[in-house]
């Protein structure tokens, strides 16, 4: 098929998708050659269907996925960011998790993190930095944004105990003066 054709069938999956008509968009993108174009059509289905408040759906889809190729992408830090804010943690997760690219997984799973503390859960924004490894790229990023969530919620004591973790030493001091320039109830 020509691009052109691919950028018809593209536009008739969206538009069956934004009907509720996932199977027949299936369908019509299964007939797609050109795989920018497949990978762009997916990404925008699923953008639309977060956008509309189908999170359960999108999960759907990306988990009929074999792999990330067709979906991930700069996008996924909003549906990880609203699965969280949702109150989704374990959702939010299991994108991470399918996410193939170890780069972003740190910052992404400190960002659930730091949510997680934002609304007082320490269990779980516990849990969810325990997913790290100390060799993780995001790992000192990831516990930055929680200690500086629980600063920010006056939290001092518990935000210095996690900055006090970061590896990086200067970074970690940046951390620490940070919630010691801002003095928070511990």
């Amino acid at each position: 098929m020509t691009r052109e054709g691919d950028g018809k069938l593209v536009n008739i999956a969206v538009e069956q998708a934004q009907a509720g008509d996932i199977v027949g968009a299936k369908e019509t993108l299964g007939s797609i050659t050109d795989v920018h174009l497949l990978r762009w059509a997916w990404i925008t289905i699923l953008e639309k269907r977060m956008q509309s408040g189908d999170l359960e759906g999108v999960k759907k889809i990306i988990a009929s996925f074999p792999d990330d190729s067709l979906w991930a992408g700069s996008w996924v830090w909003d549906l990880v960011l609203t699965l969280a804010n949702a109150g989704d943690f374990a959702g939010a997760v299991d994108i991470v998790n399918r996410l193939t690219e170890p780069s972003p997984r740190g910052f992404f799973l400190g960002k659930i993190a730091s949510v997680q503390a934002q609304n007082g859960d320490y269990q779980g924004f516990e849990q969810t930095l325990a997913m790290l490894f100390k060799s993780d790229p995001g790992r000192d990023v990831a516990l930055a944004m929680v200690a500086v969530a629980l600063a920010k919620k006056g939290e001092g004591a518990r935000a210095y105990q996690t900055a006090a973790q970061i590896e990086e030493v200067i970074f970690r001091e940046d951390v620490l003066g940070g919630i010691q320039l801002n003095p928070a109830r511990g």
